[in-house]
């Protein structure tokens, strides 16, 4: 059976704020990637719990629709918890219907912001396999990402817009970086052993057969670092390390063959637009939210409170 999603966080907040930003639907559907609109239903009575319908884009002109209501309640202890159930009708959906919790905890000089939810999916066992292994991973991550995008926006006024075309712009260079290191670390050097990669060399004084362990070497530290670039996803620094690699790198090439600055398909062109990339990136990795702030066990942020 699946555990629950739990997340948590500290937010350097006053109570009235944090619940205006988590309970009013605009400012909910702002900071919270899992739903691209939350609109409230008329009341019959003021104590009635409150009715809402949500959407979820998905792409490609598709989206889920789906229903909720929550009851906000008042604690003894200062905290306020949110209760809801929400579901969904549609058979695009996985989810059919579910439940959970938004606890808001009053500690010294901030709000422990929680949430615990747990669901039904359609589609039998193929659906609760595709649940356990994808969906239910990437909806706890989407949670903690955006309890953290959240707590940018009120601890340091970074609009949740902002967070969200940061993180595009930091990721599309990361991934675009990573990509180049890897296919040409892989293809020319190492699987084909590229004639005009064994030129370059062997243009520098170097014989063939050192010029072709010189290329394989090469091409393995280009995977590598490629995987180091996803790997240390949010390391601003190995922006600036790979521009002044590349910018230096620049210098032996064109002293071995003058040449290139006139090829077709020089390597010095290359070598700008990534370095552009760099300068892209480091720009972008600046204040993004991040899922690993989150707690996600409770048993965390109690560990985290005793600590404290």
């Amino acid at each position: 059976m699946s555990k629950p999603i739990y997340v948590g966080i500290d937010i350097a907040s006053d109570m009235e704020s944090l619940w205006d930003k988590t309970q009013s639907p605009s400012h909910h559907e702002r900071w919270d990637l899992r739903f691209s609109s939350i609109r409230y239903l008329p009341k019959d009575q003021e104590d009635d719990p409150q009715q809402f319908e949500y959407a979820t884009r998905l792409g490609m002109g598709l989206r889920v629709v789906g229903w909720g209501e929550s009851i906000a309640t008042r604690e003894q202890d200062r905290s306020r918890t949110s209760s809801l159930r929400f579901g969904s009708e549609q058979k695009i959906s996985l989810i059919t219907q579910g439940s959970g919790y938004w606890k808001y905890t009053p500690i010294e000089g901030c709000i422990r912001f929680e949430t615990g939810y747990d669901y039904q999916v359609r589609y039998g066992l193929l659906g609760r396999a595709f649940d356990v292994l994808v969906f239910r991973p990437l909806i706890g991550w989407a949670t903690a990402w955006s309890f953290d995008r959240l707590r940018l926006w009120i601890k340091s006024g970074i609009d949740p817009t902002l967070s969200a075309l940061r993180s595009l712009v930091h990721a599309a260079s990361r991934v675009a970086l990573a990509a180049v290191f890897l296919w040409h670390g892989l293809v020319p050097k190492l699987i084909t052993q590229h004639s005009e990669e064994i030129r370059l060399i062997e243009a520098s004084g170097i014989s063939s057969d050192s010029a072709r362990q010189l290329v394989m070497v090469a091409g393995t530290f280009e995977v590598m670092f490629a995987v180091v670039l996803i790997l240390l996803w949010y390391a601003r620094w190995l922006y600036v390390f790979t521009g002044i690699v590349l910018a230096l790198l620049v210098i032996p090439a064109l002293s071995a063959d003058a040449g290139l600055i006139s090829d077709p398909f020089s390597p010095i062109t290359l070598t700008i637009a990534m370095i552009a990339l760099c300068l892209v990136g480091w720009l972008s990795c600046v204040d993004l939210p991040r899922a690993a702030r989150c707690a996600r066990a409770k048993s965390l942020m109690e560990r985290k409170e005793r600590r404290a």
